[in-house]
């Protein structure tokens, strides 16, 4: 197919996706769009209201895509239990 070095397309994910972290639900969501993106693998984007913004933190990380634009990074943190820069936006 012609067409630029380096391609996004995106679908809706129909199925439902649920996510649980430290026996906490983080993530319910039907609402996902796939994207795919030229050498990467596909990543699922779910919308913000899906998510349990409670358990998610600003990090101080920040990135720049040429081809998405700037993303900040949320670190997931429930109790004691964290993962750093688990989710960006």
């Amino acid at each position: 197919v012609d067409g630029p070095a380096h391609k996004l397309l995106m679908h809706p994910f129909p199925r439902r996706v649920r996510a649980e972290f430290a026996g906490r639900t983080i993530l319910d969501t039907t609402g996902g769009v796939l994207v795919h993106e030229t050498a990467l693998l596909p990543r699922l984007y779910v919308p913000e209201a899906d998510l349990d913004a409670s358990a998610f933190v600003p990090s101080a990380l920040t990135t720049h895509c040429p081809f998405k634009g700037d993303a900040t990074y949320r670190t997931l943190r429930v109790g004691e239990r964290s993962v750093p820069d688990a989710l960006w936006a």
